[in-house]
């Protein structure tokens, strides 16, 4: 997080020399401080949006919000995200899916943007424009055609659920078994013994 920036303002005064009557014209300057580049977090929203997020996957939060641009955008591949946060891909995938679906950020044409109602650096002024850039994205993606980042996050959804099919078919044929030992117990027994003679 960075510190506040001081700027300098010169401004003329006009005082009058008590010893001589004379006008004279000064130049003062007065520092005042702006948010240019203070990261702000607004915690009521930030800690409703990133309830999911634990462990590797807050990491991956934590690494977002630090590498935003003034525009609260972030210009990285989930690659360099997860290089960058040291997570596994899947990991990137599955935060930034979570993330999008609580509003804490939203998927752009350049990358990844974090709402400025929970987050922003830039300064005060700039956050209207900024979260109107957000609100407009996110309802682009409502109603928009899949971009790289949502195939790769549908490829991942499309293993986790082949994963979960083959447990469950692991799931049926242990059951399959467990059904045929259990007709096998509730048959009736065959006598077993001698053969009867035939009679002659």
């Amino acid at each position: 997080m960075n510190t506040k920036t001081a700027y300098s303002r010169p401004k003329e005064k006009k005082v009058i020399d008590t010893e001589t009557g004379e006008e004279l014209t000064l130049t003062h300057t007065a520092s005042t401080w702006a948010d240019k580049n203070f990261q702000k977090i607004f915690i009521k929203n930030f800690t409703k949006t990133i309830k999911g997020i634990a462990g590797q996957k807050m990491q991956v939060a934590l690494w977002i919000l630090g590498n935003m641009t003034p525009a609260n955008e972030v210009r990285h591949t989930y690659k360099e995200i997860a290089e960058g946060s040291k997570s596994s891909l899947q990991t990137v995938v599955r935060t930034v899916e979570t993330l999008e679906k609580d509003n804490f950020l939203c998927r752009t044409g350049h990358g990844i943007m974090v709402n400025p109602d929970v987050a922003f650096r830039g300064r005060h002024q700039s956050r209207a424009a900024v979260l109107g850039i957000y609100k407009d994205a996110r309802r682009a993606n409502r109603n928009g055609v899949p971009d790289e980042a949502e195939k790769l996050e549908l490829m991942v959804k499309l293993e986790d659920k082949e994963k979960e099919l083959n447990e469950a078919l692991a799931q049926v044929k242990r059951l399959e078994r467990e059904k045929r030992e259990i007709e096998k117990r509730l048959a009736p027994k065959r006598k077993t013994g001698p053969k009867p003679r035939e009679k002659s």
